[in-house]
């Protein structure tokens, strides 16, 4: 009976284990998308801003200030580097959030693993006593 017992404590302990990868992992899935709303703001920010360089050039033109258009055209050309680079970093983020979820999920499947055969041989135990 005790190392029945032994088996069944070790099992409700796993089943503690897996409860808080699984909340761990629920928390990284609240930040990723708090990250990937913040992110979406910052992109629309980024279009509203080459709008509004697209009309400064336009008003450039409008007046004649060749040196004006010339820096808009240039920060225009800076804003996209900027732009393909935040491409970039988010595809980098998420790469790297993926792994960061797999590396949590994989030990949980391995201690649910765990958790199942003690089920298992807990419901074997019983049906051999009971």
């Amino acid at each position: 009976c005790s190392v029945m017992f032994g088996h069944v404590w070790s099992c409700s302990v796993m089943f503690g284990h897996v409860w808080s990868c699984l909340s761990k992992f629920g928390h990284i899935w609240s930040c990723l998308r708090k990250c990937g709303h913040v992110w979406a703001s910052l992109v629309m920010f980024g279009h509203v801003w080459a709008r509004l360089g697209m009309f400064g050039q336009v008003c450039s033109c409008f007046f004649m200030f060749g040196h004006v258009q010339s820096c808009l055209a240039m920060f225009s050309r800076v804003w996209s580097c900027l732009v393909m680079c935040g491409h970039v970093w988010s595809c980098l983020v998420h790469c790297w959030a993926s792994l960061v979820m797999f590396s949590h999920v994989w030990p949980c499947s391995v201690m649910f693993d765990h958790v199942w055969l003690c089920v298992g041989m807990f419901g074997h135990v019983w049906y051999m006593f009971g």
